[in-house]
């Protein structure tokens, strides 16, 4: 048995080790968590030696992504290996094995086609030399025939493997660095929404937030980095390569989207610039019709949620020049404009929300907010159009101080008296009252009608009529006319 360890000696003096792969296994095209497991190929026929050689190999080599790792100290630094196979050659048993109470003995052969090392920088591929070592079953329990050959190195510079935590960024390939940017943002946004739900006191929920914010800003620096990397590598020339490294280019810059949807709108919104590359690269290659419009209106929300309006107005303008009638592109063009707090865009942005009104179901989580402000700018457009004013107060009387009224909304005005009494006014219609236009609120539960004259209107007379009285009467003149 022993005679077996000869036939690659020279591996023990010039030879780095690898790790493996199973052969077979299809190409990733969604990011998923990475693992440190190996990933078992099932044999046609169920092979204990076989699952021994897997459990055997993962004490020493860990599996993140597509890439095996393995940590050799200053000499060699971290290698990254590529492409193996591993297979298992079933030893004939001598007379004397059998005797020696040996079962089984099997000779396992692990194949990189690839490797490299970073010590300084990352060495250059090159072809891996096969490594073997032998298994012996005794007594039932499976054991390693001596040490594996070509891993004297790896046994003399570290005793345990590296993990997944452990690889610094700069060693990770391009699919693993996606991997841990979708689980960064997946852990942020569980994180994010347990402390806004929770109960916890100010800062106990201040503390968890900072804890998923700085989630997103990890996914988002592990994304960058795998796209950088996926646009150096050189173009595959293997069909099958050329699949993977397409499915690979894809979920990494759909994943880093995602993550800028994340860090801008949560974290920092200046960032707004880098979120829209991001957006364009993923949205450059995404095929799926539905899955790029949906992106294309993803891109444009992370711009409203960042307060970068008159950008959002612009990205939902592009949607529209394409679909006029997309509902969600006319609520968020309309809240886009409404947002920049620029009277002179109020009008556009009462049409794009009166269209999305009109024809979005009831059942729309945005109608009713959408309505809200839809009130809000006509209310600002009758102010503009009518100047109602937004206070004033009335003119003293002799001793008598005059009260000071506030228009709160489009809907509701104050009277703030001098002895400290407050009444509050709804608005009922804007009307004319004997040839003057104005407002007409009204004070429950006694139904006091006040009429509030425009402040263009060409008179400062508030007039008064009570329940059941349809004849208006003077009350006293405004002074102190605001209009904001």
């Amino acid at each position: 048995m022993k005679s077996i360890y000869v036939i690659v000696l020279l591996l023990l003096i010039t030879t780095s080790p690898v790790v493996f792969s199973q052969k077979g296994k299809p190409p990733r095209t969604k990011a998923s968590a990475a693992t440190t497991k190996l990933s078992k190929k099932t044999p046609t026929i169920k092979d204990e030696a076989y699952e021994e050689a897997v459990r055997h190999w993962e004490r020493y080599y860990t599996k993140c992504g597509d890439s095996y790792y393995l940590d050799l100290g200053r000499s060699w630094g971290i290698c990254e290996y590529r492409s193996v196979s591993i297979v298992n050659r079933e030893l004939q048993l001598t007379e004397a094995d059998k005797l020696n109470g040996v079962e089984r003995e099997v000779l396992s052969h692990f194949d990189a086609k690839a490797e490299r090392c970073y010590t300084n920088d990352w060495s250059q591929w090159h072809d891996a030399a096969r490594v073997s070592v032998g298994l012996i079953k005794k007594s039932g329990n499976w054991s390693e025939e001596g040490v594996p050959l070509g891993l004297i190195p790896i046994m003399a510079l570290k005793s345990t493997k590296i993990s997944c935590s452990e690889v610094p960024s700069w060693a990770i390939s391009p699919d693993l660095l996606t991997n841990r940017a979708a689980a960064l943002k997946v852990r942020g946004v569980e994180r994010y929404n347990a402390a806004v739900q929770s109960s916890d006191d100010d800062a106990t929920r201040t503390a968890r937030i900072e804890a998923a914010k700085s989630d997103f800003k990890h996914a988002t620096e592990a994304a960058n980095k795998a796209a950088e990397l996926i646009k150096k590598e050189p173009a595959a020339t293997n069909p099958n390569d050329q699949r993977k490294q397409k499915a690979n280019k894809y979920a990494a810059l759909k994943v880093r989207a995602e993550a800028y949807h994340l860090f801008v709108t949560k974290v920092d919104p200046t960032q707004a610039d880098a979120g829209i590359a991001a957006f364009e690269d993923y949205i450059a290659v995404e095929i799926d019709p539905a899955k790029k419009s949906k992106a294309e209106l993803d891109l444009a929300q992370m711009l409203l949620d960042a307060g970068a309006n008159n950008k959002a107005y612009t990205q939902y303008q592009k949607i529209l020049g394409e679909k006029p009638d997309d509902l969600d592109a006319n609520l968020g063009a309309g809240l886009a404009l409404y947002f920049t707090d620029d009277k002179a865009k109020y009008k556009d942005a009462a049409n794009y929300l009166q269209k999305f009104v009109d024809r979005a179901p009831d059942t729309h989580r945005s109608k009713n907010d959408a309505k809200d402000i839809l009130a809000k700018l006509k209310d600002a457009e009758n102010q503009s159009v009518f100047q109602i004013p937004t206070r004033f107060r009335l003119k003293d009387q002799g001793i008598s101080m005059g009260s000071t009224w506030s228009r709160l909304d489009s809907t509701t005005w104050v009277e703030d008296n001098p002895d400290g009494h407050s009444y509050r006014f709804r608005v009922v219609e804007h009307a004319r009252v004997e040839g003057i236009q104005g407002t007409v609120v009204r004070r429950n539960p006694d139904s006091l009608d006040i009429f509030i004259p425009d402040m263009n209107s060409g008179s400062v007379l508030v007039k008064f009529r009570a329940q059941g009285n349809s004849q208006w009467k003077p009350l006293r003149e405004m002074v102190d006319v605001e209009s904001k």
